[in-house]
């Protein structure tokens, strides 16, 4: 008897951490049924090359179309080379949510995907069943070796803090550059015998970069011989020096969601802001939450930042600096 087949239709913004949660359903429904064969569609523009380094899956649909925020043209085209028909298609959960709807390019993407694809036995969102589904998989990247060769040669043998500077969201959510020569400066002080490792994306193409600008990678790095530029690399080979890392430190970004699935489990959770007040009320719903989640079970403790509710006010000041 064949196989049966699934298509996890994730197309969606083109962020890394995008990726990375349509490899985690693709994985709920790997560890439930070993033998479905799964096909994951994605927006060519996201992290594909993720998907090699995942078993739970077994064929890549890079979908040439990559107008997210607005309409674009040619979808009918980039659908040809998805095949139309399956046992299950699972399309982005997000369908289901009334903001998405409103957005132009994913609207269009879908209903024209809601068209062309056929499911033999039941369409649904991801994450649903069926087919059976077990949520929380522990989603480890199988990196190459060639990737964890190269980040051997930087490293040299010595020690390493990668270092995440900025997201690919609005420039102010990210500390400023005068904060980050403040934070690199401490560890450095604390940990004189690391290399400390700059990962990212800046250059612009197709797919989301950082935003933070080459001049301020220029300034945080200025007069700092322990720190290594690594931006612009090939994602694969930040991830393996990552991999090969004692410490990440990162804002929110879609990356460290990647480096979760590389080696890191987290240690420690800072609570800054104005939620730190309000830590102690909020920690039963917030432990309760990871310890569904089994790469995080049964680690460190959340504290809050000790910053508290200046953290704000600190580095509205630091930014002022920036300007």
């Amino acid at each position: 008897m064949a196989a049966k087949s699934l298509l996890v239709n994730y197309w969606y913004a083109r962020p890394v951490g995008h990726a990375i949660e349509a490899l985690r359903f693709c994985m709920g429904y790997r560890a439930s049924d070993p033998a479905i064969r799964i096909g994951l569609v994605l927006n060519q523009a996201t992290a594909t090359e993720l998907v090699a380094c995942c078993p739970g899956v077994d064929e890549l649909y890079a979908v040439p179309f990559t107008s997210f925020g607005k309409r674009g043209h040619r979808l009918k085209a980039a659908l040809a080379g998805l095949p139309r028909d399956w046992d299950y298609v699972v399309d982005n959960d997000r369908l289901a949510d009334p903001a998405h709807q409103r957005i132009a390019g994913f609207r269009q993407f879908y209903d024209a995907a809601g068209s062309y694809l056929r499911a033999r036995v039941r369409r649904g969102l991801a994450g649903s069943a069926p087919p059976a589904y077990a949520p929380h998989q522990d989603l480890r990247l199988r990196l190459p070796e060639a990737a964890r060769e190269t980040a051997r040669a930087v490293l040299q043998g010595r020690p390493a803090i990668s270092v995440v500077l900025a997201g690919a969201g609005e420039r102010e959510l990210y500390p400023s550059a005068t904060s980050w020569r403040l934070i690199l400066g401490a560890l450095g002080a604390q940990h004189p015998e690391a290399t400390i490792c700059l990962v990212g994306k800046l250059v612009a193409d197709e797919r989301s970069r950082s935003a933070i600008t080459r001049a301020d990678v220029a300034r945080i790095v200025a007069g700092r011989p322990e720190i290594v530029e690594y931006v612009d690399r090939p994602l694969l080979e930040q991830l393996a020096l990552v991999e090969a890392s004692r410490l990440l430190l990162s804002p929110h970004t879609g990356f460290a969601f990647a480096a979760l699935a590389v080696a890191l489990t987290p240690e420690l959770f800072v609570v800054g802001g104005g939620l730190a007040p309000a830590l102690d009320l909020m920690r039963p719903a917030i432990e309760a939450q990871l310890q569904e989640r089994t790469p995080l079970a049964g680690f460190s403790p959340i504290v809050p930042g000790a910053l508290g509710l200046h953290a704000g006010a600190i580095g509205a000041a630091l930014w002022k600096e920036d300007l």
